[in-house]
C-alpha cells in the first residue's frame, strides 16, 4: 500500500507547486500577512512531495505546519465574525469558513480512504485539499484584515487568561 501511494507522489508534487498561484498573487496585492502563511505552506509543500520519501522530517515539518496555518486561518475568521468588523467582511470570513471546512472534509475522506487501502483515491483527495487551499488562500486576498493581529489577539488571550487564573488562585488561598 506504501508503496502504491509513493507512486503518485510525483502528482502530489505537481499541485504543490500551485501554492505558487497564491504565492505570487499576494506579493502582488501586497499583503505580506498573507504572503508569509502561503508562502511558507509552498515551501514545505514541495520539500514534502519533492524529498520525502527520502527525508522523513519533512513529512514531519510539512504535517505540522500546515495545522498550524490551518488552526490560524480558522481562528482569524471567528475573530473577524465576532468582532463585526464589516457586514462584508464577516460574509467573507463565513466563506473563508466554507473554505477551511471542505479542506477539512477532503482531509478526512482521504484519511478514511488510506484506511480501506485505495492509494489512488487517497492522492486524489489530496490533490483536492491542494487546490482548496489554493482557493481559500486567493479568497483570503480579499478579505481587509491583516491576518498578522490574529497572532497578538491569540497571545493577549493567553496573557488575560493567565493573569484572571493567577487572580483567583490568590483570592482562593486569601480567603481559606
Amino acid at each position: 500500500m506504501k508503496e502504491l501511494v509513493e507512486l503518485y507522489n510525483p502528482l502530489l508534487y505537481v499541485t504543490s507547486n500551485f501554492f505558487i498561484i497564491p504565492t505570487l498573487l499576494s506579493l502582488y496585492f501586497e499583503r505580506f500577512d498573507v504572503f508569509w502563511m502561503i508562502f511558507s505552506v509552498f515551501i514545505t509543500s514541495l520539500l514534502r512531495w519533492g524529498y520525502g520519501n527520502e527525508i522523513k522530517l519533512y513529512q514531519y515539518i510539512d504535517h505540522s505546519w500546515v495545522k498550524i496555518i490551518f488552526l490560524h486561518m480558522v481562528i482569524s475568521a471567528i475573530y473577524i465574525i465576532n468582532n463585526h468588523i464589516t457586514d462584508t467582511e464577516v460574509f467573507k470570513a463565513y466563506c473563508l469558513l466554507g473554505f477551511l471546512l471542505n479542506i477539512m472534509f477532503f482531509y478526512s475522506i482521504e484519511l478514511f480512504v488510506y484506511e480501506s487501502s485505495c492509494p489512488m483515491l487517497c492522492v486524489s483527495y489530496h490533490m483536492i485539499v491542494h487546490f482548496y487551499t489554493c482557493f481559500g488562500f486567493i479568497f483570503s486576498l480579499i478579505i481587509d484584515y491583516n491576518y498578522n493581529q490574529t497572532w497578538s489577539f491569540f497571545l493577549n488571550s493567553c496573557i488575560v487568561l493567565r493573569k484572571y487564573i493567577a487572580y483567583n488562585l490568590f483570592n482562593m488561598s486569601k480567603d481559606q
